[in-house]
């Protein structure tokens, strides 16, 4: 994970360097050096490499709670692909809204290597045991565009990402008949910041990063969202773009009758094409 960030952080301060120079001229009749109002939807897939959760969830009237890795000790996926939408609409030469979704939806049923604690239930070792984690991911962020020129946008964001995720688990022998199911959703305010570099009349570099450290009432702990994308504007409403993503977070949350304590990772490539309007 550091060595990919680092990578992403390395490309974001190269093309910020690039930019520091003056641009030459755009050549074409169809650049609007002037228009800045206008949406963009991307629709597409994210390949999703790596897959990292454990989790300790632990009752209040129970104080009892085993961590534990999903893929590992549940047999979850640890990769898989899924589709995402993101639409942002830029309103004028300073300001602009993103909203972004999509849903990791994993299950399976494995024997169990050792007695697991979740909440008020206990699942003992050699049980057969169905597991399902739905994770949903809303991401909503205004951004200021502080800087503009015929090749480099630089903005600040402030925003949020809204996590929300439900486990279940539950025995597949009816005779021991155990069972636990909790959810829980947590609005993470997040800061950002935002690059797009018009390497050519048609391809662009789009880079994005935000974070967010938190320790208030029942939330607390980080997250990091790092994407950077190459997107080429082929035509006048159709596009399309690849890239990565790695997005990371620590959670716990203290909702009065679960304790939450969740550590994520999703990292991947993402593929998508782009409608303007």
């Amino acid at each position: 994970m550091a060595i990919m960030i680092g990578r992403v952080l390395s490309s974001v301060v190269l093309l910020v360097s690039v930019a520091a120079f003056p641009a030459s001229a755009e050549e074409g009749p169809d650049i609007e050096r002037h228009k800045y109002r206008g949406g963009t939807l991307r629709v597409g897939g994210f390949v999703i490499t790596k897959i990292k959760t454990s989790l300790a969830l632990t009752s209040n009237t129970l104080p009892v709670g085993t961590r534990f890795e999903l893929s590992e000790d549940l047999g979850l996926q640890d990769s898989m692909t899924i589709g995402r939408m993101m639409l942002g609409y830029r309103f004028s030469r300073h300001h602009r809204f993103d909203f972004g979704y999509y849903n990791i939806d994993r299950d399976a049923t494995k024997v169990l290597d050792k007695t697991i604690e979740i909440g008020d239930s206990i699942f003992p070792i050699y049980a057969e045991a169905y597991t399902r984690f739905d994770s949903d991911i809303y991401k909503a962020a205004y951004t200021w565009m502080f800087h503009e020129d015929e090749k480099v946008s630089l903005g600040l964001s402030a925003g949020l990402h809204i996590i929300g995720m439900t486990l279940e688990v539950n025995t597949t022998d009816p005779l021991l008949g155990i069972e636990e199911k909790n959810g829980v959703t947590a609005p993470l305010p997040v800061l950002g910041f935002r690059l797009t570099y018009r390497a050519t009349r048609k391809l662009f570099v789009i880079a994005a990063v935000d974070h967010f450290f938190l320790d208030y009432d029942q939330y607390a702990g980080s997250l990091v969202d790092l994407q950077a994308f190459v997107e080429h504007r082929t035509f006048k409403h159709v596009g399309f773009g690849v890239g990565l993503n790695n997005f990371s977070f620590d959670l716990e949350v203290n909702d009065d009758q679960r304790f939450w304590d969740v550590q994520n990772v999703y990292r991947g490539y993402v593929v998508y094409l782009s409608f303007f309007f």
